[in-house]
């Protein structure tokens, strides 16, 4: 009888198997336990089109309070370049790209420039970092930016802040480079570089003696100083994906300026992100 019962079972599901496919539970596609959970990238839409109201806006104030002249147009180009832009990249190696919006907060007084980051969890935007500082003094064209860096194979948020003294004393600038990655959706400071700019001279005779100026400058890495050579060889080991070197005005060392996205190249990548 035990036989016969056995026999049945195993006809059945030779049977099921031959004639609809079945297959395992363990392989099954779509039980409680396997089914699969595709990031909705659509959920950073709303991000998007936030950063291009605020880059809008931006630019209608530019449109009526900067006076018309030839180099007008291109002033307010890349005046919304450079303060509103952002892009999608995959931080943490999971899987899921992660969202860093780049944003001018333009104050009467300090203005700032900010930054978020976003993950999907659960297919909703958790932050990782809200609005992050990224306050730049303003000399000449020079600004600081937010951008990514790569290094075997992994990615990274590089962050350059740049400081001055407002009264053109001996200290010239400060560049403060600092490399994040993002771990259980935190960020986290893993690497900093500085470079000091020290001007030989002082006070208004620098700012009369400008072109004259003589400088020196000071390198460091994770607080230890270095020289040029190797501040140098430092960051030529990694790879700049939205960032680009360039020689600074006094050809020594370099600058980092941003090349990601803008608002609206931003919103319409996100649209098409699968």
């Amino acid at each position: 009888m035990k036989k016969a019962i056995f026999l049945a079972v195993l006809i059945a599901a030779v049977s099921c198997a031959a004639l609809s496919g079945c297959k395992p539970m363990d392989n099954a596609v779509g039980t409680i336990t396997k089914t699969p959970l595709y990031p909705n990238y659509s959920k950073y839409t709303p991000l998007a089109e936030s950063l291009k109201a605020d880059a809008d806006n931006y630019k209608a104030y530019l449109e009526k309070n900067v006076k018309k002249s030839s180099a007008k147009a291109k002033y307010i180009k890349n005046e919304i370049a450079e303060n509103f832009y952002g892009f999608t990249c995959d931080f943490d190696n999971n899987g899921t790209k992660e969202m860093l919006l780049y944003s001018y907060n333009n104050k009467p007084e300090n203005p700032e420039n900010i930054y978020s980051v976003y993950t999907l969890k659960n297919n909703q935007p958790q932050i990782i970092a809200s609005k992050k500082k990224n306050y730049i003094s303003y000399v000449g064209k020079e600004r600081g930016c937010v951008g990514i860096v790569s290094k075997n194979g992994k990615n990274y948020i590089l962050e350059v802040k740049s400081t001055s003294p407002t009264d053109f004393s001996e200290v010239r600038r400060t560049y403060d480079y600092k490399i994040y990655g993002v771990k259980n959706n935190e960020l986290k400071k893993l690497r900093t570089a500085r470079w000091v700019e020290v001007n030989t001279a002082v006070g208004k005779k620098y700012h009369k003696d400008f072109p004259k100026a003589l400088t020196k400058s000071q390198y460091k890495i994770d607080g230890k100083k270095v020289d040029k050579s190797k501040f140098i060889k430092y960051f030529n080991s990694f790879k700049f994906t939205h960032l680009k070197k360039t020689a600074s005005l006094e050809k020594d060392g370099f600058y980092i300026t941003s090349t990601a996205a803008n608002p609206n190249k931003l919103l319409k990548q996100v649209k098409n992100m699968k």
